[in-house]
């Protein structure tokens, strides 16, 4: 009978592999690594999003409008 040597697993955050000849090491390792990471999710506007990505690129004040400023400013106490 056909033997499995190695599963592999990646994380969706910073893509490292992980493998194991056991499939549900390899699933943990990866999955642990996701949960290691310090993300944070900000829920935004898709037109505050290409808002903030435009102010990004040209440096510009005028992207950042008042409800996308506050939105931002909602998460800063985050520790």
């Amino acid at each position: 009978m056909p033997e499995a040597t190695l599963y592999e697993f990646k994380c969706t955050i910073c893509d490292k592999k992980y493998s194991h000849k056991r499939r549900e090491v390899a699933e943990k390792k990866a999955r642990d690594c996701e949960t290691s990471h310090d993300i944070v999710y900000i829920a935004l506007l898709r037109s505050d999003l290409q808002r903030l990505l435009a102010f990004i690129t040209s440096k510009n004040d005028d992207w950042l409008t008042e409800t996308l400023v506050k939105t931002l400013r909602s998460y800063r106490s985050l520790k």
